[in-house]
């Protein structure tokens, strides 16, 4: 399954970083649409975020990535509401 609007450019740093507290590393991408590419040290599959031709606000994620981005952003979700007014 692909989902195009799921995770908006300017999370992609966030995401990256709350990635590599869970042990994955940033790797070289391989093409110009790709936007981020984390491997795991234990040999999972990479996962890739894709930039679509003429996409202005968010990357496409596919496969293993979905679930960690949906992992992610449930999780900043609940800590945002966490936050006093």
């Amino acid at each position: 399954m692909v989902d195009r609007s799921l995770l908006h450019f300017n999370d992609v740093d966030a995401f990256a970083d709350w990635m590599g507290e869970r042990g994955w590393e940033r790797a070289p991408t391989k093409s110009c649409y790709e936007v981020l590419r984390l491997v795991a040290p234990h040999g999972a599959p990479p996962i890739i975020l894709y930039a679509r031709y003429r996409a202005k606000e968010h990357v496409t994620v596919q496969g293993q990535a979905e679930a960690m981005v949906r992992r992610y952003l449930r999780q900043k979700k609940a800590a945002e509401g966490d936050q006093p007014c």
